[in-house]
């Protein structure tokens, strides 16, 4: 059901329209610079980002809103746990959503039915098994008979392995496959690495892995069983990965403590994964003065500076061979089922034997020095992560451009923000989006995370948008948009989603 926002020429008497169209002008026109104006029918496109980890994806997510602008596109980039009020508020004529899986295909079907054109850039497209759920042609296959292919205008693949799956299973047509890269990863060359400056040099970085063994976002003893068993693996399966997982990172601080021990003068720093609980570390670490457990800002500042890369079945494998540091394995600890199921982080690694032997690297003055990282990646990685080339956002907004059309009609609907874009939405759900209709979801996202602290790491501000477009607009050489709150339209409230707005174009 439409509500009364029929189109994009109507608005709420006294309230802005999602444009930008002050209450007391005239309809039909809207300020440009200099006192020039242009007709609001020709009101530009606006394309929706999910933004699903802040920490991980935003820098991306702003980087590809930042080239969006220059072919006059306005982005709105969204939070994931906000995403079934704001989206039917915002007026899309595309939205991107972060991913394709059993639980966000209720909401996909909601957002096609308001006429939104959907495309997905899949924050963990990279790191792929061999075999098993998170397969190339298991993920294919589950695209093509979930019914998400009926709602995809197009989907952008990390790298070809992919890609040519979907193509093989003629999941979509080949008008819709697009080999693009991920976004995210421009920052590791080029120019864009001076936006992740070194937090400190000369450091060992050891990344972990183990959101399913010590979750930060998910509550309960069967929440993350749970979590595995709608990816589509057996209980048998997930009882062996939940087990692996638990005896891997109960081994892998064994070997930080170790280290802490036999290299007194090396600064370790111990990154978790975004979604672990870092408290977990910090209280096992807090006697150890030369261990750092942090887990802030882009992995990027991390890996800047480092001598080298500890890790286990981790994909910064593969950011650390963009960046130029040894990724080095500590594969006696491994077993054959992990190297199964996520088998690109260890062939992307120097595989190390014995702790023995990763203390004689890590004492050496270049641990890098026989690590052929320039050959692992065309080998090993290309195949899953395309060019490493800094291009991939600029890929991703050129078929943007060309694919999303100007809409007259209007993508809106109160009642399905009423519903949280549910389509049977429980009494709690229906609650909160009344909520976050009648006081903004801005205000309620803040209120949430007083009361449960772990999701304060996914909200985001304009305030922390607006920095890095003046930063990318002083490397790259031309004028960004302006980021800014979205707000409801009929309330005229803040919402969480933030708006990414070129200059007028006249």
């Amino acid at each position: 059901m439409r509500t009364a926002w029929t189109g994009r020429r109507n608005y709420i008497r006294g309230h802005r329209p999602s444009g930008g169209v002050p209450a007391n002008e005239p309809l039909t026109k809207h300020r440009c610079p200099a006192g020039a104006t242009v007709s609001y029918a020709d009101k530009r496109r606006r394309i929706g980002l999910i933004v699903d980890h802040p920490t991980r994806d935003l820098p991306g997510m702003v980087l590809l809103g930042f080239h969006l602008a220059r072919h006059d596109i306005e982005t709105a980039l969204i939070p994931m746990y906000q995403q079934g009020i704001d989206v039917p508020l915002l007026d899309l004529d595309a939205l991107v959503m972060n991913f394709a899986r059993p639980v966000n295909l209720p909401l996909a079907r909601q957002y096609h039915a308001l006429g939104t054109r959907l495309f997905v850039l899949d924050t963990e497209g990279g790191v792929l098994s061999r075999e098993g759920r998170a397969s190339p042609q298991a993920i294919a296959d589950y695209t093509a008979t979930s019914g998400f292919s009926d709602l995809l205008s197009g989907y952008f693949f990390w790298g070809e392995r992919l890609r040519d799956a979907f193509d093989k299973a003629a999941v979509l047509p080949a008008d819709r496959l697009f080999l693009t890269g991920c976004p995210r990863f421009d920052f590791y060359t080029g120019v864009l690495r001076e936006c992740s400056p070194p937090k400190r040099r000369g450091h060992i970085l050891i990344n972990t892995n183990f959101p399913m063994a010590n979750p930060r976002f998910v509550n309960g003893r069967g929440d993350d069983r749970a979590a595995l068993h709608e990816l589509g693996f057996s209980a048998d399966y997930i009882d062996e990965l939940l087990s692996e997982n638990r005896r891997i990172m109960t081994a892998i601080i064994a070997l930080v403590d170790d280290l802490a021990r036999d290299l007194p003068e090396t600064e370790i720093v111990l990154r978790p994964h975004p979604f672990e609980r870092f408290e977990t570390y910090r209280s096992h670490f807090s006697g150890r003065g030369n261990i750092v457990v942090d887990g802030d800002g882009p992995v990027l500042e991390a890996l800047n500076g480092a001598r080298a890369l500890v890790h286990l079945n981790c994909g910064t494998a593969v950011e650390a061979l963009m960046s130029r540091v040894a990724p080095l394995a500590p594969d006696w600890i491994n077993s054959d089922f992990m190297r199964r199921h996520v088998e690109l982080p260890t062939r992307a690694s120097h595989l190390v034997g014995s702790y023995a032997e990763m203390l004689d690297i890590l004492r050496s003055d270049a641990p890098a020095r026989d690590v052929d990282l320039d050959g692992l990646y065309r080998r090993v990685a290309h195949p899953y992560f395309h060019h490493n080339d800094g291009k991939a956002a600029e890929r991703v907004a050129a078929i943007l451009a060309q694919k999303v059309d100007r809409s007259g009609a209007s993508h809106r609907s109160l009642r399905m923000a009423l519903n949280g874009s549910h389509p049977r939405p429980s009494p709690w759900q229906k609650m909160q989006a009344l909520a976050g209709n009648m006081v903004g979801t801005a205000i309620v996202r803040d209120v949430r995370a007083r009361s449960r602290p772990s999701r304060k790491a996914k909200i985001f501000r304009a305030q922390n948008v607006q920095p890095l477009i003046e930063r990318l607009s002083a490397l790259l050489g031309w004028s960004g948009p302006h980021a800014a709150s979205a707000s409801h339209p009929a309330t005229g409230l803040p919402l969480a989603s933030i708006l990414m707005t070129p200059g007028a174009k006249c």
